[in-house]
């Protein structure tokens, strides 16, 4: 289906869960170049399930090919992140120290994410200017040190 360019979102995502059930992440990153050929238009709503995998293929240019406008990707994490607070904060159920815990790991990680595919796509001012706003947001180890991380794992 996919590659006749009839396939789906859904489509994409479920090959791609089983590819990552089978360990055969090349196999979904080979049918995401399918994707791009044959339907564009759906390789731009699936590159939310494979942006994980390219940052740590370190394929940084075709991520950002995804990302044109970064501060509105940065936006969004934030806009997930003061969601998930409200959902813990407003459910008795939800309101965990674990799922606080997992709703700063995701904002943490996301915005760890975008700032390295900037870096490592040559955009180091935008990715500070980006890491500064976390901060200020979060005050986590982890954030103060996105740049130079990304960084000496470039120059190992």
């Amino acid at each position: 289906e996919i590659e006749t360019g009839h396939g789906s979102f859904g489509l994409f995502q479920d090959v791609a869960g089983i590819n990552k059930y089978l360990q055969d992440e090349d196999a979904t990153r080979a049918l995401f170049d399918v994707t791009q050929k044959t339907d564009p238009a759906l390789a731009t709503q699936c590159f939310i399930i494979v942006e994980d995998l390219l940052v740590a293929r370190g394929e940084y240019a075709l991520c950002l090919s995804y990302i044109p406008d970064r501060a509105a990707k940065f936006a969004g994490i934030c806009r997930a992140w003061e969601m998930d607070k409200r959902f813990a904060s407003g459910n008795g159920v939800m309101k965990k120290a674990d799922f606080l815990e997992s709703a700063e790991n995701r904002f943490v990680e996301k915005t760890r994410q975008l700032i390295e595919t900037l870096v490592g796509s040559g955009h180091k001012a935008e990715a500070e200017a980006i890491r500064d706003q976390a901060i200020a947001l979060s005050d986590d180890a982890r954030l103060k040190s996105a740049v130079t991380g990304v960084e000496n794992r470039a120059n190992k």
